[in-house]
């Protein structure tokens, strides 16, 4: 298990990918496209949110005050990972050869 504080999308010579960040030991760790997002909530522990990409598993860091807070970082890093996708998927753009 790590922890992380942020997520971030880096281009990396033309390769779109997604890293989980440690900002206490700067670390960054990559997150594979069929990560899984686990979002929970306890009265005792509050709010928290892993991503698994088997066998690892990343735990955020952070504290969330609502659970509503929790589900858009969720939905970002969900966002982060498709759009990571498409562009390393994408028709690279040539101009008009004439």
């Amino acid at each position: 298990m790590y922890l992380f504080d942020r997520v971030e999308e880096k281009d990396r010579s033309g390769t779109f990918q997604v890293f989980a960040i440690n900002m206490e030991d700067n670390q960054a760790y990559p997150l594979r496209d069929d990560a899984i997002i686990s979002t929970s909530a306890s009265a005792i522990e509050g709010f928290s949110l892993s991503i698994s990409c088997h066998p690892e598993k990343y735990v955020y860091r952070g504290r969330f005050n609502t659970e509503s807070e929790m589900k858009a970082f969720a939905d970002n890093v969900s966002g982060l990972l498709y759009d990571a996708n498409k562009k390393n998927d994408a028709i690279p753009f040539a101009p008009n050869v004439r």
